[in-house]
């Protein structure tokens, strides 16, 4: 759902934020989650506000804004499940993250400490700025969203292999993702983004710890507002 799309775990863009072609409409992303031979649909819209770009994910009863900066850096989060009683707001100030609201039926106000890499709540929209550099690896922070906790991350690029969705063909580069230190045995999270635009067309990854089951998302659409 929106938040292993967001950490697997999310996906989107094509012409917004860093240095790329800009346009001034929303882009919606439809994508599909299969878990256990359940299908999740998940909507996402993205658009470019000024010098932030702003991510809206909904999934069920899930709703999860990313807004970031022009290098895809987060510097506010909300989320909101009404189903456990959560309802977030996370701004970054520093090397700290400041957390406000109420978290699975219970007030929160908190400061977790974290230090000078970046914070990449929506990480498949953070990486793209990784996709189209010539770094090899990358390290950055991603707050858990079933215990907000915030991890340090390590994404590496793998291969470059056309790949099929649907009907569909795509050059695209294998991206995989895991917990940074002596967490890296604990997840894994591959990531296909197509490599002319920068969106994610696959996910491949377990739902949480080891022994928990897979998800795979894979893209369906992308609609462009009209002018």
């Amino acid at each position: 759902m929106c938040a292993r799309l967001l950490l697997s775990v999310m996906i989107f863009f094509a012409g917004f934020c860093p240095g790329y072609t800009y346009s001034t409409n929303r882009i919606h992303y439809h994508y599909r989650e299969l878990v256990n031979n359940k299908v999740i649909d998940i909507e996402l819209a993205l658009e470019e506000t000024g010098d932030t770009c702003r991510l809206t994910c909904k999934s069920r009863d899930e709703i999860s804004v990313s807004i970031d900066d022009k290098s895809l850096s987060t510097l506010e989060w909300f989320f909101t499940k009404p189903s456990e009683k959560s309802d977030i707001k996370v701004k970054r100030e520093g090397n700290f993250l400041f957390i406000d609201g109420t978290f699975k039926g219970k007030g929160i106000h908190d400061r977790m400490p974290i230090d000078e890499r970046p914070w990449y709540q929506a990480t498949s929209l953070s990486l793209k700025d990784f996709v189209f550099s010539t770094d090899q690896e990358r390290t950055f922070w991603v707050l858990l969203s079933d215990s907000l906790s915030p991890v340090k991350f390590r994404a590496v690029k793998e291969a470059t292999k056309s790949i099929k969705i649907g009907n569909a063909s795509y050059d695209a580069i294998r991206i995989v993702m895991r917990p940074a230190g002596l967490k890296t045995l604990l997840w894994k999270g591959e990531y296909w983004f197509n490599l002319e635009e920068g969106i994610l067309l696959r996910f491949q990854g377990p739902t949480g710890l080891p022994g928990s089951a897979m998800s795979e998302i894979i893209i369906v659409s992308v609609v462009e507002d009209a002018e």
